[in-house]
């Protein structure tokens, strides 16, 4: 993700869409290619593929134990501005974007280690998701999630916490009030 650029060393994405689009971050080129990938991706049925091919387009998935869902959408317009940290994953049909081009806001999205998302969900521009927290089927997310959180719902609300099992064959890692 660019950081430098603007005045004062603030990121480029903190002066809005359009100025950001004017800062060069990313070359037309790399637009174009990560339009015409972003058609097929989420259909291709290998999970390894998709992968490889979101991190083509421009996405920051780093380290090992990543997984992107069928039909996902992931924002193609602002692929740098969106993070994926090792282990984290993401079920079919999940929603992530970074912009809203009625308004000229442009934040980056950050899913933390080992967080899930669950089918369906969506994540707004500027959340991050802390490290193993769980986002459920269809919660619609546009405030950060801490570490360790359960949320559900829409607009999404934090039901629980993500306990460390005592020993590796404990059968219930989830806390509900």
């Amino acid at each position: 993700m660019p950081t430098s650029g603007t005045p004062n060393n603030k990121p480029p994405w903190k002066a809005g869409e359009k100025a950001y689009r004017a800062s060069g971050a990313r070359s037309s080129v790399q637009r174009q290619r990560a339009k015409l990938l972003s058609f097929f991706v989420p259909w291709v049925p290998s999970w390894r593929v998709r992968l490889w091919l979101y991190r083509l387009i421009g996405i920051n998935i780093t380290g090992q134990g990543n997984y992107i869902g069928r039909e996902c959408y992931l924002d193609t317009e602002y692929p740098e501005l969106i993070t994926l940290e090792p282990g984290s994953k993401l079920s079919p049909r999940v929603i992530i974007f970074c912009h809203s081009s009625n308004s000229d806001l442009l934040r980056p999205v950050k899913l933390g280690a080992d967080s899930w998302v669950g089918a369906g969900a969506i994540i707004g521009p500027g959340v991050t998701v802390g490290a193993g927290a769980i986002v459920a089927a269809g919660a619609a997310v546009f405030a950060n999630v801490p570490p360790g959180a359960i949320v559900i719902g829409s607009p999404a609300r934090i039901v629980g916490k993500v306990k460390s099992p005592a020993r590796p064959d404990s059968a219930d890692p989830l806390t509900l009030p």
